[in-house]
């Protein structure tokens, strides 16, 4: 069993795991992250030019060994201190232990910073997660009990939190290494990098598909994909398309971030993402937002003592990261077509009211699978068709606060926060049904009821922004 005094001990491990009978040199995640101003070097990173995406740094601390971040449900996880928690003035030491949280990403900052609910005191690097698309299974990289290695573990979430399993998936054995998983989006198949039998260098990319609740004999992705270096940190995007670290393919730095297209059967030959991602230093643990495809981050380490953590973004409405990443490489799948609509905005409505359904807190359960276009959406009712703004007028913003979301709708409820009764609207959004209260012009005011609901039970409330009745993710609209 992963036992959490056990755990605290040798989470340290990680950040040295491939120290083996390969010699595999890891990333060196020594330092915190902490915020580095762009340098001269950079300036192309801090564009919105068209044809470029956009980098910047965001200021958030992670503690080592976490080399990064990971998405999770409307934000990210990361590893921190707890002190985290607290007011801590800018330059000033941070202590506390070790925990994992989770933050909602307003502009170039986090949010506020609420504890992942995970059973027990168990931490670990928040890049070497998974999670399945309606986030109820997540697979995690630990060190188990007895062992100096680290193994893909299982967790589920149940209403006391994340639960790990005791032993690891059915595919890691031996003193082999079994590291930062990443489940494709309709969760058929899982990457994942190993020094088990069959790698050509240090870490290699690894693949098994499902099969039952089982996972299938590792397949090794090839040389074209594996070099004779470390292939670290696999992300996909929607389409499967697979992003990773090297340091073996060529590159401009040490690891460097390449791009593999996903043909529909296997991935063609990594292309080396240029400055606009990559540097002379390291860049390491580059994950993309699978929703959309709109946000991503990775961590830009210089020499061996300071790291970076930066945020990307597309500032061209009609393309998203992937197909800008793609151009840029020249990979064989160039920008086909402008997506019509960001699929991070799905219009909101009041959805049919249905009995006997009971509300669910966002954290006892994820948004469902988006419905099939074979069913029929629900429609709006008057009041929501009401709120409609025509084109031609200028556009309206209302912030709401998010309290609850369940995988049916629910309809409007009577919620009562602090003794003051609301009446809630609910939205569809990511497959899921989510339930606000409020009805706000301006964000201070729906900061106020988020606290409140937070004071009141509603641990994981947080605002969220319409325009024009269509839930928006427009940084701008948070400052």
């Amino acid at each position: 069993m992963v036992k959490s005094d056990v755990m605290k001990t040798v989470i340290i491990l990680i950040a040295l795991l491939s120290l083996g009978a390969r010699n595999v040199t890891p990333p060196n995640n020594s330092a915190s992250v902490v915020f580095i101003p762009t340098t001269k070097d950079n300036q192309i990173k801090d564009t919105d030019k068209p044809g470029h995406l956009l980098v910047r740094p965001f200021r958030l601390d992670i503690a080592p060994p976490s080399s990064g971040v990971q998405f999770y449900r409307d934000g990210i996880i990361f590893l921190s201190h707890s002190k985290i928690e607290e007011k801590v003035p800018a330059g000033h030491i941070s202590f506390g232990a070790l925990k994992i949280y989770s933050t909602v990403i307003a502009d170039s900052v986090p949010g506020d910073c609420i504890p992942f609910n995970i059973e027990g005191s168990v931490v670990f690097p928040s890049e070497a997660t998974t999670f399945s698309s309606d986030y109820n299974i997540m697979y995690v990289s630990l060190i188990p009990e007895k062992s100096n290695s680290e193994k893909i573990f299982r967790a589920d979430f149940t209403p006391s939190g994340w639960k790990i399993s005791d032993e690891p998936i059915n595919i890691c054995v031996g003193n082999s290494i079994y590291s930062h998983p990443c489940l494709s989006a309709d969760g058929t198949f899982m990457i994942f990098s190993s020094d088990m039998t069959g790698s050509t260098g240090g870490l290699d990319l690894f693949i098994t598909r499902k099969e039952g609740d089982a996972w299938s004999k590792p397949k090794n992705l090839g040389k074209n994909i594996n070099s004779s270096g470390n292939e670290l940190f696999a992300s996909l995007d929607s389409r499967n398309n697979l992003y990773f670290s090297s340091d073996g393919h060529p590159g401009v730095g040490g690891y460097d971030v390449f791009i593999s297209t996903y043909n529909g059967e296997e991935w063609d030959k990594p292309q080396n993402l240029p400055d606009a991602i990559n540097s002379r230093d390291d860049e390491l643990a580059f994950t993309i937002c699978r929703e959309d495809n709109r946000t991503a981050f990775y961590t830009t380490r210089t020499g061996r003592s300071r790291t970076q953590l930066n945020l990307v973004t597309c500032p061209e409405e009609a393309f998203n990261i992937s197909q800008r990443c793609l151009a840029m490489a020249q990979a064989p799948q160039a920008i086909k077509e402008p997506e019509t609509q960001p699929a991070t905005r799905e219009v909101a409505t009041r959805a049919p009211e249905i009995k006997n359904e009971s509300i669910t807190s966002d954290k006892n359960v994820a948004a469902a699978p988006a419905p099939e276009s074979k069913k029929k959406a629900p429609s709006m009712n008057k009041s929501a068709q009401t709120n409609m703004v025509p084109e031609a007028k200028k556009d309206e913003i209302v912030y709401r606060v998010q309290i609850l979301a369940n995988t049916k709708p629910v309809g409007t409820q009577n919620i009562t926060v602090a003794g003051k009764n609301y009446i809630s609207f609910e939205y569809l959004y990511k497959g899921g049904y989510r339930t606000t209260i409020g009805e706000f012009s301006n964000l201070s005011e729906a900061t106020r009821l988020q606290n409140t609901c937070r004071q009141n039970g509603y641990n994981q409330a947080f605002v969220v922004a319409f325009k024009n009745n269509v839930r928006s993710t427009d940084p701008s609209l948070f400052k």
